[in-house]
């Protein structure tokens, strides 16, 4: 598998292919698994010392944090612009949260 190779560095047959897709492996993978496992384990810590609301209130601010985070270019992604769609259906979101 071409996806496996590319993770742990080994060598395929089109090497100039390799150099430009597998350039960044296998650091953006580890970075994401890390940041993942830290996340989760603070949403069961939170869980386990403050209520289920608070619990949904944290996982609720997500959202804008991650439409805010893919607005600036990443290593392996391109940069999402904000468009009035973005920004209504953040607003709608946002409010249903805060009505909550």
């Amino acid at each position: 598998d071409e996806a496996t190779m590319c993770f742990f560095r080994e060598n395929p047959a089109n090497q100039t292919r390799f150099a430009t897709e597998c350039q960044y492996n296998p650091w953006p993978y580890l970075v994401y698994i890390s940041i993942n496992i830290v996340y989760n384990i603070s949403l069961i810590a939170l869980l386990k010392n403050a209520t289920a609301l608070l619990m949904f209130l944290a996982q609720s601010a997500v959202l804008p944090l991650s439409i805010l985070l893919f607005s600036f270019n990443w290593p392996l992604l391109k940069a999402e612009p904000f468009s009035w769609y973005t920004m209504f259906a953040l607003a709608i979101v946002l409010t249903g949260v805060i009505l909550y």
